[in-house]
C-alpha cells in the first residue's frame, strides 16, 4: 500500500541543521546573548536509518516484502512499485518507515529571498535504495528484502550511533542517530 509519510528523515534532519549552522544557527539578531551560543528550537528523535544499495531490478514493478528483526521484535511490511522508477513509502509498525526507489540526493535550489538558498533533493540516475528508517536505538537489525522474482537479500547489522545536535554546537536537544549502509 502507498502511504505518503508526514515525517523528516535524518537526511531531512541533518539537511535542516546544516541549513540552520550555516545561517548563524537562525538567529535574526546578530549578536549572541552573553554567556551562550545562539541557538535554534528545532525538535529530534533517536533513530537508525538502514540503507540497503539496489540493482535496478532489486526495485522494479511489483511486491516487495520487507521481514525485520529489531531487538527481537518482527515486523513485517509490504510495498507495491506500480510504475518502474516509482519511490514509494510506507509504515511498517510502530517507529519504522521504509522508502524504495531511486536514490536521492542533497541540492541547493533558488530561493526567493534574496542571499538565501533552499535544500532540496533529486533522484541520482540509475541507482537504486531502500531506506528503513527506525525511531529509537536498536542495538541489532535483520533486513529481509524479497523483490519479484529475486533472491532475497538477508542482512543482519549492529549499528553505531554518534550524538547529533539539530540546533548547532553546545544546544539542545540532544540525540542519537546511526546509519547502516548494506550493499
Amino acid at each position: 500500500m502507498h502511504r505518503p509519510l508526514a515525517t523528516l528523515s535524518a537526511l531531512s534532519l541533518t539537511a535542516l541543521s546544516l541549513a540552520a549552522s550555516t545561517s548563524g544557527c537562525g538567529s535574526l539578531d546578530p549578536s549572541p546573548p552573553s554567556g551562550g551560543p545562539v541557538c535554534t528550537s528545532m525538535a529530534c528523535t533517536d533513530g537508525l536509518d538502514v540503507v540497503l544499495r539496489l540493482a535496478a531490478e532489486d526495485a522494479d514493478v511489483g511486491t516487495h516484502r520487507f521481514e525485520l528483526m529489531v531487538d527481537g521484535r518482527a515486523v513485517q511490511c509490504e510495498l507495491v512499485v506500480a510504475t518502474r522508477g516509482d519511490v514509494v513509502d510506507g509504515a511498517c509498525g510502530d517507529g519504522i518507515a521504509i522508502h524504495l526507489g531511486a536514490r536521492t540526493r542533497t541540492v541547493e535550489l533558488p530561493s526567493p529571498v534574496p542571499g538565501s538558498v533552499m535544500i532540496g533533493s533529486e533522484p541520482v540516475p540509475g541507482e537504486y535504495e531502500a531506506r528503513i528508517e527506525i525511531f529509537g536505538t536498536p542495538r541489532e537489525v535483520r533486513v529481509v528484502h524479497t523483490a519479484p522474482g529475486r533472491t532475497p537479500f538477508d542482512r543482519t547489522a549492529t549499528p553505531i550511533y554518534g550524538a547529533f545536535r539539530p540546533n548547532g554546537p553546545g544546544c539542545d536537544p540532544v540525540c542519537q542517530h546511526g546509519e547502516i549502509s548494506l550493499p
